[in-house]
């Protein structure tokens, strides 16, 4: 069976399983961000989950604050989470190492940065990743490094 296909039907057991005692919600995979071998799935309630192989799925983050974008690195994940209310946004990123926990600091996870303006650019390199932020400043940070060739 393709990758694609393998993904798929993830998904699908996604949508079916994710809330066996109530309705369930549809599922959303996270485009081009991969992790550990796996994948993210968005539900509609904020909850992300990582998806490997048809068997093995777990919750990485089940916090109110939407994702807003996420970014594949060589050695973990980049996430941007979009918090805070339309009066008074605030955008908190975070670099988890092991895909596994996603928006919360902790020993796999660490929080890279905070603030009120938007994220409009995220490039990682060999040296770590550049958030542009929407006033064109930049934030720097080792995290979420590129493998070298």
């Amino acid at each position: 069976m393709s990758v694609f296909a393998r993904c798929a039907w993830a998904a699908v057991a996604v949508f079916v399983l994710a809330y066996p005692m109530g309705a369930p919600q549809a599922a959303k995979p996270i485009t081009g961000v991969s992790c550990g071998g796996g994948f993210f799935v968005k539900l509609r309630n904020n909850t992300v989950l990582w998806i490997h192989g048809e068997d093995q799925r777990k919750t990485v983050y089940s916090g109110g604050s939407p994702v807003f974008a996420m970014a594949e690195c060589s050695d973990g994940v980049l996430t941007v989470f979009n918090g805070g209310g339309d009066g008074d946004p605030r955008y908190d990123v975070y670099y988890s190492a092991d895909c596994l926990s996603i928006g919360t600091a902790g020993d796999n996870t660490t929080r890279i940065h905070s603030g009120r303006l938007p994220i409009t650019r995220i490039v990682p390199d060999r040296s770590g990743v550049s958030l542009r932020l929407s006033d064109d400043s930049v934030v720097r940070s080792a995290s979420c490094r590129l493998r070298t060739p």
